[in-house]
């Protein structure tokens, strides 16, 4: 195995040294809201930042297939949440080498597997991403920079360059093709390198912090939402949805089929909240159009924290949506979202098994849940 050492970089930086052309550049306000417990009665306001967003071109770099990592000219990566301050910040990126999950820096340089281009393209679109086959981050991050394609002509002969798991989700290509519309869409497999003459680099509309030194440590300030953006993918997936007919129930308990990671007393929460009216539904069983048309239906939910919750993007304003999890944390991946559109989404927090590992399995009291549910769910 081959190893390269290459410094880091934002893009603007390394734009503003002469290497490339900027074709859009303007600040949009970004926002966080801290979580929301069910016991609690006063809201805090959000932190509120105004941030550069972009469209750039960038001439003869490289991209790896589910990655962020961008190879520019020799030594230079383009990468810019890999210039963060934060030391709390776990960049999981396949791209590096990395040594208990950090990627490895030897005197300012950071090492990456050397491997050989085995696509060139022309001219593309960067839609590759780290985690991009996790629901979450494909809708949140990659289906969030369409939002700035609104903003720059970009001739629609000029295709996509997307990771090839996309493509096989059926769900995820369903909502790629939506947004995507006429532009031709490359796949770049896992790992692999793509070299491409001129690519169009788009900022990160949305911050998504991908894993943490301790989660214990987390600030809800750390990941941070373009409420315009939220806006333009809500309006996107509504329209989608807007001459559909089918009906669901207007109370919803989001079921998992797979409950490897974050197992919990299932069974015994939704046979209770099935006596309140809940039906529960498994968002696997269904496609993608049929997921927000479910939600932009209910009036309330319930759910545990997982990928399935980023369809409350398509809930209505004041929508009720009660979140179990194992512990208390300011991670504010969903309270955001909630944020931007008025919904009242609130946590109850269970007793995790393992408080060292947010994967662990955990318990949530029966008696609270049902509290929740006459006291606040469902009160008028």
């Amino acid at each position: 195995m081959r190893y390269r050492m290459d410094y880091a970089m934002p893009v603007l930086s390394y734009i503003r040294g002469n290497a490339g052309e900027i074709l859009f550049d303007q600040k949009y306000e970004r926002v966080s809201y801290p979580p929301l417990y069910i016991e609690d009665s006063i809201k805090t306001n959000p932190f509120v930042e105004k941030v550069e967003q972009y469209i750039c071109e960038l001439r003869n770099v490289k991209v790896v297939g589910s990655s962020n990592i961008v190879y520019a000219r020799k030594g230079i990566i383009i990468y810019d949440l890999l210039c963060s301050d934060n030391p709390n910040y776990r960049i999981t990126d396949i791209g590096f080498v990395r040594h208990n999950g950090h990627p490895i820096r030897i005197m300012g340089k950071y090492l990456s597997h050397y491997l050989k281009p085995c696509i060139h393209v022309e001219t593309a679109i960067n839609m590759v991403c780290n985690f991009s086959n996790n629901y979450y981050h494909f809708v949140m991050e990659l289906m969030a920079k369409f939002f700035l394609l609104t903003k720059c002509h970009i001739p629609e002969n000029i295709p996509l360059i997307v990771d090839e798991k996309i493509g096989e989700i059926p769900q995820m290509n369903e909502i790629l093709r939506l947004f995507a519309g006429n532009r031709k869409v490359i796949y770049l497999g896992y790992n692999q390198i793509c070299e491409i003459n001129k690519l169009y680099c788009l900022s990160s509309v949305n911050q998504i912090i991908p894993n943490y030194v301790d989660d214990r440590k987390v600030s809800f300030k750390d990941n941070m939402y373009c409420p315009e953006a939220i806006c333009f993918i809500r309006n996107t997936l509504l329209s989608y949805v807007a001459n559909d007919e089918k009906t669901f129930p207007k109370r919803v308990y989001i079921a998992r089929k797979n409950n490897k990671n974050r197992s919990y007393n299932e069974e015994e929460l939704i046979d209770i909240a099935s006596k309140y009216g809940f039906e529960a539904i498994s968002p696997e069983d269904y496609s993608a159009k049929e997921q927000f048309r479910l939600f932009s239906m209910v009036d309330v939910v319930i759910a545990p924290s997982g990928a399935a919750l980023t369809n409350i993007v398509c809930c209505k304003p004041n929508c009720k949506i009660l979140v179990l999890y194992s512990q208390k944390l300011e991670l504010s991946i969903f309270s955001s979202i909630a944020g931007c559109l008025n919904l009242d989404l609130r946590y109850l927090i269970g007793k995790s098994h393992d408080m060292t590992n947010l994967q662990s399995s955990f318990t949530i009291d029966e008696k609270s849940f049902k509290d929740s549910i006459i006291s606040w769910l469902i009160k008028n």
